[in-house]
């Protein structure tokens, strides 16, 4: 049984999360303890719940305030932010229907089982709840557009379809998309308006995904291209999903094996000629073998597609993020869970929590980005890891940190003896060189972001590329040359990525620091000069993501 007095530095939300967050999407690679996990799930129901209930009526005190009024525009944006995060906090803690998988339809119509379900009066608590968030959302949307930046798509988008209001999801999308300066907000503005409109079977969602797509390339728009491929798919229309799948190169369908496994699985229920295809599926899981740590818990762990879709084993859904806490115990490396794994609900791939830690801080970080931007984010959390600043800045967690050695020595060892070390090393940059689950960090968002998602997205790939070295950091000078490095993983980039901003800044002891330029936009200045711009009055470029890394 979990006993919060071990865990330090929780906040009062953070303990609800602790004790009540689940995926709703991904299960776990271990059945034996399922009693024991529901336990823990329903242990200190009553408090934390009162916890959590002080917390949304503090932030609600907050928001109705005067001095809210007077407060400046990001600090407003911040507050709602995180009213509407802890509001799905609490209302993921009320969703206590059994997991139906696995019990009998006798069972089910048991007068023990319904007086479990859901009343009718809190289905209606969390429709009230869920449009609470939802406002919350549209007013800090609008803040962020104030600063010509367009955000929360994702959320705005999900909220909409849970309340069923098709209405407001158009309404919202479509005052959005005027903002189109936005580049990397309106691409994703596109992604997540068709996600939402393919949810409420409205054909419109093929103009708003065509949109998405013809922004980008497919490296640099996966996330558009498979979301539409998979809408295609899933609305009878297998050969005009293949034909978007089929504008991925055999290369980049190396690094996206999702999109690899799709249009494989399409092009056999179509009965096409698949020898090529097949052949491609086998080199794909054979190069992925060639990683020394495949069987190992720390790094990513592959068994392979199942046949079965494993499911949710607790039978709640996932816990949203707040701020840079990542609350979700069940794929947090610095927990109890660190050596379990969490499958994605595609294909069946299972990934260790560490591979998805850092594949959600990526996504967190640079989801809307170029390609080169998500590898460059994903290399300076590995470059943080490896390489030592010399007494050029510190960053909490990293080689150059003080206090790194305290942090690997309290991380779990991440399931194997023999990579523990490095699996430490990245645990502890991912999570800003905090040791316990729901602890909250300031040098990186590792908040929780569901596995459909990742994978959707095609970051957590990329992760795990990245981690085994598969590709090179894009920031580099001298960038690695074996593509499958044996056993390297303690090989950083010296001139690479240390750190990162959205948007122009000088760095703090920028006089031992290089700028690696922009990265993330389309216009790789590298010779620009540190200028010195103030980023409280908005006069920065905040476009696009600028890279920095510490001179010899």
């Amino acid at each position: 049984m979990l006993k919060f007095s071990k865990i330090k530095n929780i906040p009062l939300i953070a303990l609800l999360i602790f004790s009540l967050s689940a995926l709703a999407d991904t299960a776990l690679d271990k059945t034996d303890n399922q009693n024991q996990q529901k336990t823990t799930n329903l242990v200190e129901l009553f408090k934390v719940k009162k916890q959590a209930d002080d917390h949304i009526k503090q932030l609600e005190k907050q928001l109705q305030s005067d001095k809210f009024e007077i407060q400046e525009p990001k600090k407003k944006e911040e507050l709602l932010v995180e009213y509407a995060k802890t509001l799905m906090y609490y209302v993921n803690s009320q969703d206590s229907e059994p997991d139906t998988s696995a019990v009998t339809k006798k069972a089910l119509q048991s007068k023990e089982l319904k007086s479990n379900n859901l009343k009718s009066k809190d289905i209606n608590s969390k429709h009230t709840i869920y449009n609470k968030a939802l406002t919350a959302y549209k007013l800090a949307s609008k803040l962020a557009i104030d600063r010509n930046r367009i955000k929360y798509t994702r959320e705005l988008s999900e909220l909409t379809v849970k309340l069923k209001k098709k209405s407001a999801l158009i309404q919202i999308f479509d005052e959005l998309l005027q903002h189109s300066t936005h580049e990397s907000g309106t691409y994703l503005a596109h992604v997540d308006y068709a996600d939402g409109l393919a949810k409420f079977k409205d054909d419109t969602a093929n103009t708003q995904f065509l949109s998405a797509i013809n922004m980008r390339s497919p490296k640099d728009g996966v996330e558009a291209y498979f979301r539409y491929a998979n809408y295609l798919f899933k609305t009878g229309k297998p050969n005009e999903a293949l034909v978007i799948l089929n504008k991925f190169d055999i290369d980049e369908r190396k690094v996206y094996v999702h999109v690899a496994q799709l249009r494989h699985k399409i092009m056999h229920i179509l009965k096409l000629n698949t020898d090529e295809v097949d052949a491609e599926i086998k080199q794909i899981r054979k190069e992925l073998s060639k990683s020394p740590l495949i069987g190992v818990g720390a790094i990513p762990k592959f068994i392979g597609t199942v046949n079965e879709f494993p499911t949710n084993i607790l039978g709640i859904p996932e816990a949203y993020a707040w701020g840079f806490s990542h609350n979700n115990k069940r794929d947090d490396s610095r927990g109890s869970f660190h050596d379990w794994h969490v499958y994605d609900s595609i294909f069946g791939w299972r990934f260790s929590t560490l591979v998805t830690n850092m594949a959600e801080v990526i996504y967190n970080e640079s989801r809307g980005h170029s390609q080169l931007a998500r590898y460059a984010v994903g290399w300076a959390i590995r470059n943080r890891a490896t390489i030592n600043m010399n007494g050029c800045d510190s960053y909490s967690g990293a080689e150059s940190d003080p206090n790194a050695g305290e942090c690997r020595e309290e991380t779990p060892n991440g399931g194997d003896n023999d990579v523990a070390d490095i699996a430490k090393r990245y645990s502890c940059v991912v999570h800003g060189g905090t040791t316990s689950v729901g602890s909250v960090q300031s040098e990186m968002d590792d908040s929780h972001v569901s596995m459909e998602n990742l994978e959707d997205s095609g970051i957590v790939w990329q992760a795990v590329y990245i981690i085994n070295g598969w590709v090179s950091d894009p920031t580099s000078y001298s960038p690695l040359i074996s593509k499958y490095p044996d056993d390297d993983y303690y090989t950083g980039s010296k001139d690479g990525a240390q750190e990162w901003r959205s948007g122009d800044y000088c760095p703090v002891t920028h006089h031992c620091k290089e700028r690696l330029g922009n990265i993330g936009g389309y216009n790789y200045d590298l010779a620009t000069e540190c200028l010195n711009i103030n980023q409280e009055d908005g006069n920065f470029n905040d476009e696009d993501i600028f890279f920095w890394g510490r001179k010899d």
